[in-house]
């Protein structure tokens, strides 16, 4: 998340976890990069779904087992234009959140980067391969709501490759 606030996206994170809520919102986040540096975000958070209001983008990074749950306690987030974009590990997860708010809405994401946690509010980046994240709509249409996103997103340098993304089980190729 501090990589989306370093390029300029305002970024709400929804923590279930009280403890980490307090700590982030009190010192901030912090990155280790490879290169030894470190730096430091103010992100906002919360474990309050309902004091966030309609976001343009909804993330679904949870494991597969909590898909369902962390899509149900989404919908508050989550209105006619947002874009949910999942960037899980596993089959079935976009399936999941396109049962909840129609395929229209999902954005599938695939990343090579990754992060390991130090501490309650520190993460190091252990670093990745090609862009950060390359998307793509789940029905394989390109609607409005992705096209946006997606011109948003390049268009603050972050590293972006909009392409049809499928998964298995979901019968689109």
């Amino acid at each position: 998340m501090a990589v989306f606030c370093a390029k300029g996206f305002s970024v709400t994170l929804i923590e279930v976890l009280t403890e980490r809520v307090h700590l982030i919102d009190k010192e901030g986040l912090w990155m280790q990069w490879p290169d030894g540096k470190r730096t430091h975000e103010r992100i906002t958070i919360t474990s309050d779904v309902n004091a966030v209001g309609i976001q343009d983008v909804v993330m679904v990074a949870v494991k597969g087992y909590h898909t369902r749950s962390a899509i149900k306690g989404a919908l508050p987030m989550i209105g006619k234009d947002t874009a949910i974009l999942s960037v899980q590990n596993g089959l079935g997860n976009l399936e999941v959140i396109a049962e909840a708010v129609g395929p229209e809405r999902v954005v599938g994401g695939i990343t090579a980067h990754s992060g390991m946690p130090i501490s309650m509010n520190e993460v190091r980046y252990v670093g990745g391969l090609g862009p950060l994240l390359v998307i793509g709509p789940y029905d394989g249409v390109v609607r409005p709501v992705f096209e946006t996103w997606s011109i948003s997103s390049r268009a603050r340098a972050w590293t972006c490759m909009p392409r049809r993304i499928s998964t298995a089980s979901s019968g689109k190729n």
